[in-house]
C-alpha cells in the first residue's frame, strides 16, 4: 500500500478514500507521485501504530488526552510500509525492539526456536501485522515501543 493511500486511509472521511479509490489508475498514480513528492518537504507527523481489535491498545488510546495531535494508523487495516519500519527502526536502532515475541503466530512457525537476524525480524513484520510490538507511539521524533506502564506514562506526558 502506498503512503498516499495509507494517508488517505487515515487522514480523510471513508467516503472521500472511497471516491479516490475508483479513480481511474494513471490519475491515482499521479496524485500518488505528487504526494509522495510534497510529503518529502512535509515534517513526520506524531503517530500511533495499534491493533484496533486488540482490548490493551484499546484501552491506552482511551487514556489519550482528548486534544492529542495524533494520527491513529491500525496496523490491520493498513499495514505498515517499509519506509515507515525503516523510520521506525532509524528511531529505534534495531529490528528486534519492534519485533513482538509475544505473538502466536512467533511459537506457531517456530521462530522461538531459531536464531533470527535483523532481516529476519524485518522481513516478518512487513509480511503480518502480529508482529510488530504495539502500539507504537513516534512524537516528535521519538519513538515509543510497547504497552509497558512505563512506556506509556511517558507518551503520556510527551502528550500533555
Amino acid at each position: 500500500m502506498t503512503d498516499l493511500t495509507n494517508f488517505l486511509s487515515v487522514g480523510i472521511p471513508a467516503a472521500a478514500n472511497q471516491n479516490f479509490k475508483v479513480l481511474p489508475k494513471i490519475i491515482r498514480l499521479n496524485l500518488e507521485m505528487d504526494f509522495l513528492c510534497i510529503s518529502k518537504s512535509l515534517p513526520f507527523m506524531n503517530t500511533i501504530y495499534y491493533l484496533a481489535s486488540c482490548d490493551t491498545c484499546r484501552k491506552i488510546i482511551k487514556s489519550l488526552p482528548k486534544d492529542n495531535d495524533l494520527v491513529f494508523h491500525d496496523i490491520k487495516q493498513n499495514p505498515i510500509t517499509e519506509p515507515e519500519l525503516e523510520k521506525m527502526h532509524t528511531l529505534s536502532g534495531s529490528y528486534e525492539v519492534l519485533f513482538s515475541k509475544k505473538a502466536q503466530l512467533y511459537k506457531s512457525l517456530g521462530l522461538k526456536d531459531q536464531s533470527l537476524s535483523e532481516t529476519d525480524y524485518k522481513k516478518y513484520m512487513l509480511e503480518h501485522y502480529t508482529f510488530l510490538s504495539r502500539p507504537v507511539f513516534i512524537i516528535a521524533d521519538k519513538i515509543y515501543i510497547g504497552n509497558s506502564q512505563k512506556n506509556i506514562d511517558e507518551v503520556l506526558a510527551v502528550l500533555k
